[in-house]
């Protein structure tokens, strides 16, 4: 019996919960808890660290189940240096904290010297190195949290599955032969019956016998008689053809006539008619057989639909009687069994039965209904797309799979400005083949810009809370800030005042020099002050009203710029 497309999606599902419980850190001794989260969206989005990556074009095929990566990306994704010794089959991890030593096809590792037991083990096949992606996070000591559209959807075989197949199968043989039959048939009626069919169109030059001046266009294979401005004899025109001074219709062409123009020239004049004797004894002869072949589908498709309609009705009545029919989850695991028959069999009366649920399916759970259209990549992609996008970029970066689909990605999230993303789909676009220079060569600028208006916030948090301790240190010590006018400064401290703001205000300064693409006019004018506060303080130790005043211009050239 051939494997079923949703028994498949079952062994897939089973295997992602599997690897779930499976991807918890192992090494006790190196590692007491799990600290922060890996994120796996729909099997190819992986999000940690604050970075991105889409997994697809990464995973490698092994003869076990799972999911591995080759050993390059596994390294470049996770951050390890790798050595792998061909000759004892032995690869070695190494990170700043760890040393991980794995034997190929063996669940017992070593990390830094101890014991680590694994829950895959390292694969060497085909001459190449793969790693379970689940080391990813054991590793790394972090949680792997698999996030899934359709987490709570179960798809499984329905009772007396396989008495439903070999039925099928018994019909469908001599169906797709009669089928197949037929479609000769038909083409061949259809061949002969175009065969030397021209539509024409043009002006009436004369009535008598019918001359139109005008094109003829062959509706078959026969082109002897194409032109864009030929002369037409016409010899069973249709009346419902005539308008005015034109005309126009279906005729088939005779021969062509040699004739002289008005200015004695001598031109073709194609002749059209009826079909001749032997044309029409063509078309009858493969009409017949047409006919014939129809009405052996017609009796073959009888049996064929009987079988695929009980095949449906037996699995409408599982998921409806499995609890509540019209739950989203019912629903979706419905839709996604019929949709993987259709796949499997080829028999459309599947599909339009999928059709019918997800439509049911649309009205209860938008949410569910797309997740079962991206299971089969189906229906309009940036309409899905931006669906998800409403939710979670995540989400939606996730459901992309082919060059198309992350350039569309791509433009969709550059018109939403969220460019950082953008740029990773018109990476991926282009890895896999897609022309996106000129998109990368913006995307790029835009992700510089942002990546310093971040900075810039971070810098101007660091600058107010300078600000603010410099304030505090010049109230301590202004006799006009405590009500003691007239009582004397202590003096200040050149070293420390250095230390604690004259290099961290340097060091500001130079950050901020380094951001080119963002306002910093108000901001370098309040440093310049700032400095100016702190020179005068350095050169008059016990002149904290004079510094303080210096020190005001600084804060307010901030305020100003707040209030713009």
């Amino acid at each position: 019996m051939r494997k079923r497309i949703w028994t498949w999606l079952l062994v897939v599902s089973l295997l992602l919960t599997g690897i779930g419980s499976s991807i918890q850190p192992a090494y006790a001794a190196a590692a007491s808890s799990t600290v922060g989260t890996m994120k796996l969206y729909d099997y190819s989005l992986l999000e940690w660290n604050g970075k991105r990556v889409f997994l697809g074009r990464h995973y490698v095929e092994t003869s076990t189940d799972g999911l591995y990566l080759g050993l390059k990306p596994f390294t470049d994704i996770f951050g390890f240096q790798a050595d792998w010794n061909k000759t004892s089959k032995t690869l070695t991890l190494k990170n700043q904290e760890h040393t991980f030593v794995f034997t190929a096809n063996s669940k017992q590792g070593k990390v830094d010297g101890a014991a680590l037991p694994l829950p895959e083990a390292v694969l060497f096949e085909k001459g190449g190195v793969a790693v379970p992606l689940s080391y990813g996070a054991l590793l790394n000591n972090v949680k792997l949290e698999l996030v899934n559209q359709l987490d709570k959807v179960h798809v499984a075989a329905i009772p007396n599955e396989d008495a439903y197949s070999n039925a099928y199968d018994k019909v469908s043989g001599p169906y797709h032969q009669m089928y197949s039959t037929y479609e000769k048939a038909l083409a061949a009626y259809e061949l002969a019956l175009n065969d030397k069919l021209y539509y024409l169109q043009g002006y009436i030059d004369q009535r008598t016998p019918l001359y139109v001046i005008g094109s003829s266009t062959a509706e078959g294979n026969h082109t002897l008689a194409n032109s864009s401005t030929a002369g037409m004899i016409i010899q069973n025109p249709d009346k419902s053809g005539y308008s005015q001074n034109g005309y126009a219709g279906y005729h088939y062409y005779l021969r062509t006539e040699k004739k002289k123009n008005i200015f004695g020239e001598t031109i073709d004049v194609y002749v059209f008619g009826a079909p001749t004797a032997a044309m029409q004894k063509n078309i009858t002869a493969k009409k017949n057989a047409y006919t014939k072949a129809d009405a052996n589908l017609r009796k073959s498709n009888k049996q064929f639909d009987s079988v695929v309609n009980n095949w449906i009705n037996a699995v409408k009545k599982h998921y409806k009687g499995a609890g509540k029919p019209n739950d989203p989850n019912t629903l979706a695991a419905m839709a996604i069994h019929l949709k993987a028959l259709y796949m499997d069999t080829g028999a459309y009366a599947f599909d339009d039965e999928a059709k019918s649920v997800l439509a049911v399916l649309k009205k209860t759970s938008e949410s569910t209904h797309w997740g079962v259209r991206n299971v089969f990549d189906e229906g309009d992609f940036r309409e899905r797309f931006q669906y998800f996008l409403k939710k979670d970029v995540n989400v939606a970066l996730s459901i992309a799979h082919t060059p198309e689909q992350y350039k569309a990605a791509a433009e969709i999230l550059y018109t939403k400005k969220n460019y950082s993303a953008a740029k990773l789909a018109a990476d991926e676009a282009q890895a896999l083949g897609a022309n996106m220079k000129q998109m990368l060569a913006e995307l790029n600028k835009l992700v510089a810009e942002d990546k310093e208006q971040e900075q810039f916030k971070a810098w101007q948090q660091s600058y107010a809370a300078l600000i603010k301790k410099f304030e505090a240190e010049l109230a301590k010590y202004n006799p006009e800030k405590n009500g003691e006018e007239g009582a004397s400064a202590p003096q200040a401290n050149k070293e420390e005042i250095d230390a604690q703001f004259s290099k961290p205000l340097a060091k500001l300064k130079t950050e901020l020099a380094s951001l080119k693409s963002v306002e910093k006019n108000y901001e370098e004018s309040s440093l310049d002050s700032f400095e100016a506060a702190i020179r005068y303080l350095t050169m008059n130790p016990t002149d904290y009203v004079k510094a303080a005043d210096l020190f005001d211009v600084a804060n307010i050239t901030l305020e100003i710029k707040n209030t713009k």
